[in-house]
C-alpha cells in the first residue's frame, strides 16, 4: 500500500498536468508549486520507507540522502537540481530566483513523472 504522502504526490501531479490546461485557472507559479510539491513528495515518501528521509526537504538535501541508499542516474539528479533556480533558499545567498515560464511546465511535468517512476521501482 502507498504511503498517504506519496499518494498526495500523486494528487499534486494529477492537478498539475489538468491544470496546465487552464490557464485562467491556474497560473504558472501555482504550476510550478504543484510540480514541485510532487517531487518533492515523491522523494520524502520514498526516503522515510527506506528510514533516510533528511530533516531539511531542499532538493539537494533529498537526493543527497537518495544517494547514500542508492546511485542516482545522471540526468535525473542534474534535472531534480535545476528546480533550485527557481527558489530561493536562503536570504545570504545573492542570488535572484528565475520566474518559471508556461514553457518550463511541459519539461517540469515530465521531469516529476519520471521521479515517480524512479521512486516506484526501487
Amino acid at each position: 500500500m502507498e504511503s498517504a504522502l506519496r499518494m498526495q504526490a500523486h494528487g499534486y501531479l494529477k492537478a498539475a498536468r489538468g491544470g496546465f490546461g487552464k490557464p485562467e485557472k491556474f497560473t504558472v507559479e501555482s504550476l510550478f508549486q504543484l510540480t514541485a510539491l510532487a517531487i518533492e513528495g515523491y522523494w520524502i515518501s520514498w526516503l522515510e520507507d527506506r528510514g533516510g528521509a533528511p530533516s531539511h526537504h531542499g532538493f539537494r538535501d533529498l537526493l543527497k540522502a537518495a544517494e547514500k541508499l542508492v546511485p542516482l542516474p545522471d540526468r535525473l539528479k542534474k534535472e531534480v537540481l535545476t528546480l533550485d533556480q527557481y527558489q530561493r533558499l536562503c536570504d545570504w545567498i545573492p542570488i535572484e530566483p528565475r520566474k518559471a515560464m508556461r514553457g518550463d511546465i511541459p519539461g517540469l511535468l515530465d521531469l516529476a513523472a519520471r521521479v515517480e517512476a524512479f521512486t516506484a521501482a526501487e
